[in-house]
């Protein structure tokens, strides 16, 4: 698609797949991301369902959240004590002993997130 992706651009490529591919009469739905290019697109071709993406509208919250101060202090700490960890085998044997007598899964060391490391 050469012009900008514009909503109504887009809407009109979408009106002409449907037509093209006979789909028009059949209720067509459709996924997207949450830009709004891409709601506009979706209200104007008129799908008979517009669903937004589950997994990019929980990655926007969690983005969100991983930039509220208390969330970032607290992810600081979880990595000083991964690092700490890490960096120190008395405080990693502690640490699985600790583990071990809460009856918890033995942490391997690592954040949940390379993202978050």
């Amino acid at each position: 698609m050469p012009e900008s992706h514009t909503g109504r651009n887009l809407a009109e490529h979408l009106r002409k797949a449907l037509a093209e591919w006979e789909i028009k009469e059949k209720d067509p739905v459709i996924v997207t991301d949450n830009a709004s290019n891409m709601t506009i697109a979706a209200e104007e071709a008129v799908f008979t369902l517009h669903v937004k993406c589950y997994a990019h509208t929980l990655n926007l919250a969690a983005q969100r959240a991983l930039k509220i101060t208390a969330v970032a202090r607290l992810l600081g700490r979880v990595r000083r004590i991964v690092n700490f960890s890490r960096r120190s085998t008395t405080a990693n044997h502690m640490l699985k002993e600790k583990q071990r007598l809460l009856q918890l899964p033995e942490a391997n060391g690592h954040l949940c997130s390379p993202a978050l490391e």
